[in-house]
This record gives C-alpha cells, sequence and structure tokens, in this order.
C-alpha cells in the first residue's frame, strides 16, 4: 500500500517543481533537444516540454504553437502516469482475492 503513496508523492513532487519553472524560461529560444543542437533540425518531438507547461497553465494556444502532438500526447502521458500510481493498489486487491 505505501508503494502507490510513494509514486504519487514522486509525481506531484515533480509536477509542483515543473509547474513553477519562470515563464521567461519557457519563452526563451534555449532548446535542450539533441537533435536540434546536432543537426540544426527540429525533430517531431521539439517543443513538447514547453506545450506540456502550457497546458497546465491553460494556455492551449501557445501549447499548439510549441508542438501540435502535445494534444495527442499530454492526456496519453497523463494517463500513463495515473496508470503507473494506481497498479500497486490494483496488485494489491489481486492478491487480498487470492
Amino acid at each position: 500500500m505505501k508503494n502507490w503513496k510513494l509514486r504519487a508523492f514522486i509525481i506531484l513532487f515533480l509536477l509542483s517543481i515543473f509547474y513553477n519553472v519562470p515563464v521567461n524560461f519557457i519563452n526563451s529560444s534555449y532548446s535542450i533537444c539533441l537533435s536540434k543542437f546536432l543537426l540544426g533540425y527540429d525533430c517531431w518531438g521539439c517543443g513538447t516540454t514547453r506545450a506540456f507547461w502550457c497546458i497546465l497553465h491553460c494556455q492551449f494556444q501557445d501549447a499548439l504553437k510549441f508542438n501540435k502532438l502535445a494534444v495527442l500526447t499530454f492526456p496519453l502521458a497523463s494517463s500513463l502516469i495515473v496508470l503507473w500510481i494506481i497498479e500497486p493498489l490494483k496488485l494489491n486487491l489481486l492478491n487480498k482475492k487470492d
């Protein structure tokens, strides 16, 4: 039972750090994408982090400017995080039935 609480704490902690990233950093032209750094081209994932940040702050138009795929990847990533957190709960319930 403690495992899901630890997972939830980790996600909430990281989410709070990500949510509080300053706007100046998000809107800067600085990129951490290796593809863009090494090859000079935008990859399909460029702008995803910034788009997720914009979605968390309800800036949907800005999120689409950074990466149009964020409309699909944000709900998918959110669902996977929720499933990762509740997985120990499901396993605990299955073990109790046996």
